[in-house]
């Protein structure tokens, strides 16, 4: 079972997913998105970096449906950034789509 983030609605400054399999809903202020997918980019370039963000991306590409439900609770933003780019096509897909809320 893989987990499936999808964009419900969009405001000004929030952003509202929701987990399908689950039908988890999380409010994401567009300001905190911006910031875990700064965090995702640097991950990216640097998997093995030491410190907090880059030791949760590395965990996350290797939990399991329940662990990551799990993560989603505990760290929405970085999650929720880190399964859009899980189930985007390729990295351009996901630069293009999610990077515009930068």
């Amino acid at each position: 079972m893989a987990n499936k983030i999808i964009l419900k609605s969009e405001s000004k400054s929030m952003l509202n997913f929701v987990e399908i399999v689950s039908n988890m809903k999380f409010c994401i202020m567009k300001e905190n998105f911006k910031e875990a997918f700064e965090k995702f980019l640097r991950w990216r370039k640097d998997f093995y970096a030491d410190n907090f963000s880059s030791r949760l991306f590395l965990l996350l590409s290797k939990a399991d449906y329940k662990n990551t439900i799990k993560f989603l609770k505990g760290f929405p933003d970085e999650t929720i950034v880190f399964l859009l780019w899980q189930q985007s096509h390729t990295e351009q897909e996901f630069l293009e789509r999610w990077g515009v809320l930068q």
